[in-house]
């Protein structure tokens, strides 16, 4: 079997490497998310930790899934219940917490597997009573023409896809109904919320942005879109894990690509306290602007016409808050947008 590990940590490649080589597995590597979903569609089997530089391991999951149904078992230090079932919903098939035994570990590759294998085992019986025709969005049954909504077709296709597999809500959510990542982003919400709200924590926030800045470069180039960046060595050490600021720019950057066209620009700069996020988009309405950041207020992007979950930048102000600091947005309509982050600064002791 093909196994992909996508950990960051070079201690437990190796162990893992060695263990899964032992029992015959041919084993790949991947210490980001982004090349964890470039290499997925190449394995049988994913070890997904959730901590990763670039992007965690919950999206990387909810991207792997969009197209693939290989088996995905979380790997990760995080034990609170919240964040189990984040993992299960989004689509992993297992969970299991830091530290763990490799027996422990290969024993669930296995029954993991052996799961698959059953679920994707031909299905004899109603097989061939069932037609569709996906590019006509046409059902038959038993010769009978079945009249569904696109909805009730994109469920059926979905479970039709794969006879015997067990869909998790969020697959479903995901895959077959307008605006499922809703879910996974409340669930998101609900945890940030529900942590201590004074945990003694610390990044550098040149370090962080420099790391979301690269991870984004290609999707620039590829959008045709001007992606600077500014380090001001002024910046400090920010009150904030890495992992939650490394979340905030991400959204603020898939915010400005979103509603940036091409051959325009969007640019990233730090400075003492803050990280500035500014584009050349479609720019802000007043009215709108008054309510950017509320749970589930969503605008029509008139670049491409969709909307979004209207979740993402309230994660983003929800995380600011917490750490004690602020988000703030200023915008001009058909000029572009400038959101800015303050966070205090972390006490000396903190590297």
């Amino acid at each position: 079997m093909k196994i992909l590990i996508v950990e960051d940590d070079p201690g437990i490649v190796d162990v893992l490497d060695y263990a899964l080589r032992q029992e015959g597995h041919a084993v790949t590597h991947a210490a980001r998310g982004n090349e964890a979903v470039d290499h997925a569609s190449g394995a049988d089997f994913i070890l997904l930790d959730v901590g990763l530089p670039d992007i965690d391991g919950f999206e990387v999951c909810r991207r792997i899934r969009r197209t693939l149904e290989v088996p995905i078992l979380f790997l990760t230090s995080r034990t609170d219940e919240v964040d189990r079932v984040v993992g299960l919903e989004i689509g992993g098939d297992d969970y299991l917490a830091k530290p763990f035994s490799t027996r422990e570990l290969l024993a669930r590759i296995k029954a993991i597997h052996r799961r698959f294998q059953s679920a994707s085992s031909p299905n004899t019986g109603t097989d061939q009573a069932l037609q569709i025709d996906a590019e006509k969005h046409l059902v038959h049954f038993e010769g009978r023409a079945i009249d569904l909504s696109p909805v009730e077709f994109a469920l059926l296709t979905l479970l039709a896809s794969a006879p015997g597999r067990v869909f998790t809500r969020n697959q479903i959510l995901d895959r077959a109904w307008p605006d499922g990542g809703c879910v996974t982003d409340l669930l998101a919400l609900s945890r940030i919320e529900s942590l201590p709200a004074s945990v003694p924590v610390a990044c550098q926030i040149n370090e962080v942005a420099a790391e979301v800045v690269e991870t984004f470069r290609a999707r620039a180039e590829m959008l045709g879109l001007t992606f600077t960046s500014h380090f001001d060595l002024a910046a400090k050490t920010a009150s904030l894990d890495a992992e939650s600021l490394r979340r905030i720019l991400t959204i603020l950057l898939d915010n400005a690509f979103a509603f940036t066209p091409a051959g325009k620009s969007v640019h990233l700069e730090t400075s003492a306290h803050t990280v500035i996020v500014q584009d050349q988009g479609c720019g802000i309405t007043p009215d709108i602007q008054a309510r950017i950041f509320e749970r589930f207020f969503t605008t029509t992007n008139p670049l491409t016409g969709r909307r979004g979950t209207g979740l993402g930048l309230a994660i983003a102000r929800s995380l600011a808050v917490r750490a004690g600091g602020t988000i703030t947005l200023e915008s001009q309509p058909d000029v572009g947008t400038a959101v800015t982050v303050m966070f205090p600064t972390a006490p000396t002791s903190f590297p």
